[in-house]
């Protein structure tokens, strides 16, 4: 992994597209380095903003590595605001929609909050219409991962097994 992040590491600091930053992030976010992930995610979307997937998984990041239901009420926001620009920017991406549905449910309804519109269910629903492949559904549970195994359960059958 280290070799790869020399690389990414070098390959940034010349990058038009974003695609080294985003890779750097990637590399950080599985090392689960989420500060530096985060930064290099926010890179990649002040050079390439419409990429949904860039958005996603800076959420994710902010969330570092924490259950959704433990996350500070100060921090929901910011992560929030990413999964809806990921969301406005590819509406059928299915990482993103497991995300907000991982929120409404682990976040607001666990903690016994009002949940905002859409429902959980009502995402579930749409991730289902998107054909979703589960390693989708899976690599989001894996970087935020639910208190409520029986919604991860229902996130993970609403997407096709590969």
């Amino acid at each position: 992994m280290e070799k790869y992040i020399q690389f990414y590491r070098k390959a940034a600091g010349d990058d038009g597209t974003g695609e080294a930053s985003m890779a750097l992030g990637l590399c950080y976010l599985k090392l689960r380095l989420y500060d530096m992930a985060a930064a290099q995610f926010k890179k990649t979307i002040e050079t390439a903003p419409e990429r949904a997937e860039a958005h996603l998984y800076t959420a994710c990041a902010l969330a570092k590595g924490r259950k959704l239901k433990t996350v500070p009420s100060k921090e929901m926001p910011d992560i929030e605001a990413f999964v809806g620009a990921a969301l406005m920017l590819a509406p059928d991406e299915p990482r993103a929609l497991a995300l907000q549905a991982a929120i409404k449910n682990d976040y607001y309804a666990a903690n016994g909050m009002r949940v905002p519109p859409p429902q959980p269910s009502e995402l579930l629903g749409r991730l289902r219409s998107t054909g979703a492949k589960r390693q989708h559904v899976d690599e989001v549970l894996d970087l935020t991962p639910l208190s409520d195994t029986g919604f991860a359960q229902s996130l993970r059958s609403a997407a096709v097994a590969v």
